[in-house]
């Protein structure tokens, strides 16, 4: 098959092929990059703090406190509760009732852990655009919102807000905090510190313990720098944990939630790239398939029978054997044999004479003899340059034969008998 042929059969050009190929290098470096880098789908625009968050009510800080003391820090965002052992503690960052699902939730997770801390929430906030850090504005939750959290966790107990903590009694360092959320615990609820308002409580139903903290500004990003914010929260971690006890985050309760497996995992940043790569291929293939749809169109038959089939045929061999400049000289010896005959020249005359004589009668008749050799040895030089003069030689041996034809024609049937040109 010639390079032509495969060419024309090909779905794309070289050109194009390069391009789809280029595309889909640089799409799957920028893949492996965005890999590297991305360390997560982008923060969505939501009033929740979660472990990653830089902003100002963000637990991002308070969590690599706790790394850099050595403790093992785990997030999990997905059935928590699987996490959940003798040797685990866990930690409940200011838990978002909104989120769907989220006080049964709660409540599972409590009652599963044998050691929780459990953090409330204070505020509300709305960042200034999807994925940003940055926190536009921030009001203070309802009262009622706040102990909605602890009716779903199973503890009872009023929100107060004062202006200041008061006396402190606790072994903890104090907390540097302005105008501190604190909980009056109802019931029989043990409580660590007065019962005119607790920072922090600790409850053990059942042989669990679970640890509330009523205030969340200690730890996060905003206020855990400040005073011996780091060293109060740092110690109450202490209270339950272990060195040698792992921390588990729950996120899936500030909207986090993400289900592993697989094609959840190809439909996140950055692994989404190659889905949409894989569309983009599809797509390129139903392009280069689409005008080939159909019953097929029926195919030219192989050698098509008559006269005019044979002499095509003949005429490229000789073209392509590199004979067209024999095959017109023995044209034009033929002719001149002919006319020679049709003016009785005798046959013994040898072929410088009979051409002399022929030339003789063709200006007897005014008739413009083509010269003999006229081919040239220029034009006989041209079958030894190959397929690039192949164009000029074959229109130059036309044109000489087309000569021969018309002056045969003028020598029988005179001048006024030439037939046209077609």
């Amino acid at each position: 098959m010639s390079d032509d042929t495969e060419r024309a059969d090909a779905p794309f050009g070289r050109r194009a092929v390069w391009i789809l190929a280029g595309l889909g290098g640089l799409s799957l470096l920028v893949g492996l990059f965005a890999g590297q880098l991305g360390g997560g789908p982008e923060d969505p625009r939501t009033a929740h703090p979660h472990a990653r968050d830089r902003g100002a009510l963000g637990h991002r800080a308070f969590l690599e406190l706790l790394r850099a003391e050595d403790r093992s820090v785990r997030t999990s965002a997905w059935r928590t509760e699987l996490e959940l052992g003798d040797d685990t503690v866990l930690l409940l960052l200011e838990p978002d009732l909104r989120v769907e699902g989220a006080r049964d939730r709660l409540r599972r997770l409590v009652d599963r852990s044998e050691r929780t801390l459990l953090v409330l929430p204070k505020w509300r906030s709305h960042r200034e655009e999807r994925g940003s850090d940055r926190v536009e504005r921030v009001w203070t939750m309802a009262r009622d919102e706040v102990e909605e959290v602890l009716d779903a966790a199973g503890i009872g107990g009023d929100v107060v807000r004062r202006d200041d903590l008061g006396a402190w009694t606790a072994p903890e360092p104090a907390p540097t905090l302005a105008h501190p959320q604190l909980v009056d615990a109802s019931g029989d609820t043990p409580v660590a510190v007065p019962a005119d308002g607790s920072l922090f409580f600790e409850l053990r139903p059942d042989g669990r313990r679970i640890l509330v903290l009523a205030d969340p500004d200690v730890l996060a990003n905003h206020g855990l720098g400040d005073g011996d914010n780091a060293a109060f929260v740092t110690g109450l971690v202490d209270r339950l944990a272990d060195r040698g006890d792992e921390l588990v985050v729950d996120e899936s309760m500030h909207g986090r939630e993400v289900r592993p497996g697989l094609w959840a995992a190809l439909l996140r940043w950055p692994l989404v790239l190659l889905p949409i790569q894989a569309l983009l291929v599809a797509g390129a293939l139903l392009w280069a398939g689409v005008g080939r749809f159909g019953s097929p169109l029926p195919s030219a038959p192989a050698l098509r029978a008559g006269r005019d089939t044979l002499v095509e045929n003949t005429v490229s061999l000789l073209v392509s054997g590199g004979h067209a400049a024999d095959l017109v000289r023995r044209y034009e010896s033929a002719t001149r044999a002919r006319v020679a005959e049709a003016f009785h020249l005798p046959a013994r005359l040898s072929t410088p004479e009979r051409d002399a004589r022929l030339e003789a009668l063709a200006d007897a008749r005014d008739v413009e003899t083509p010269a003999v050799g006229g081919l040239g040895e220029a034009l006989l030089a041209r079958e030894g340059e190959g397929r690039a003069a192949r164009p000029v030689r074959l229109r130059a041996l036309l044109d000489r034969a087309r000569t021969v034809h018309h002056w045969r024609e003028e020598m029988l049937h005179g001048a006024g008998r030439r037939p046209r040109a077609r």
